[in-house]
């Protein structure tokens, strides 16, 4: 009709729900995996391990990875589930890795166990945004040459092959991949990790290609255990 208006209409209220505005358990965000903080601990000798745990809300996930010098059997406190056991066949370091989904009940620290008295070396990794309560953490190891990490195929995602941390190549190590599925799905947060016997003065250096936030343990005083790690988050193909 002739001078009639038509109203209108703006959005005026942001969208309610989208992928990257959802929410998980625990209140936490729905997307790419990240990680919040790394905790070290380390010693010298015993068979009785302190590592201290970093502050957590409930719902993130604890990631544990522990070196110790000689072939041992590395035991976890209740609660913890390993997922990357020992034995990769090394006389001189052994490595394995846990992790536990934060329920509010973990304390400041943890005591792990070694089958010899042992130093042992611990990176406590704190990642927001995962899967882990639905489909685990996956990894493997091997003994390698100039710190290698093995590729990984979760059951998740393609395969990967982090490459070999920068250093100086020895015998007295050992490497590690794995994989924390993003809790949007669509990604994967992906640790390379490396371990080595003091001693040897073989530590390694740098991250291997395209992986940052290198972090490493070694108390540089000889015969202890020591190790790095290093991240990187993948789009899921």
């Amino acid at each position: 009709m002739a001078g009639s208006r038509r109203p209108v209409y703006r959005a005026a209220y942001p969208a309610i729900w989208s992928p990257s505005a959802g929410r998980a358990a625990g209140g936490l965000v729905v997307g790419p995996a990240s990680v919040v903080s790394i905790t070290d601990s380390s010693d010298t000798t015993g068979s009785n391990h302190t590592v201290a745990l970093p502050g957590t809300s409930i719902g993130q996930l604890l990631i544990l990875l522990q070196a110790s010098r000689a072939n041992v059997a590395i035991g976890w406190p209740a609660g913890y589930t390993e997922f990357v056991g020992e034995g990769a066949a090394s006389a001189v370091l052994d490595m394995a890795a846990a992790y536990r989904v934060a329920d509010g009940l973990e304390g400041a620290s943890i005591t792990t166990t070694t089958s010899l008295s042992r130093s042992t070396a611990t990176q406590v990794y704190l990642i927001n945004n995962h899967n882990a309560a639905l489909v685990p953490p996956e990894g493997g190891q091997a003994s390698s040459s100039g710190y290698n990490p093995p590729g990984l195929d979760p059951s998740w995602d393609a395969a990967e092959n982090p490459g070999a941390f920068g250093g100086t190549s020895g015998s007295n190590d050992l490497s590690g991949t794995f994989a924390v599925q993003s809790a949007d799905l669509l990604s994967t947060l992906w640790i390379a990790w490396a371990g080595w016997d003091s001693a040897a003065g073989t530590g390694a250096t740098s991250a291997p290609t395209n992986y940052g936030d290198y972090a490493e343990i070694d108390d540089a005083s000889g015969g202890h255990a020591a190790m790095c790690s290093a991240i990187r988050l993948l789009t899921s193909p």
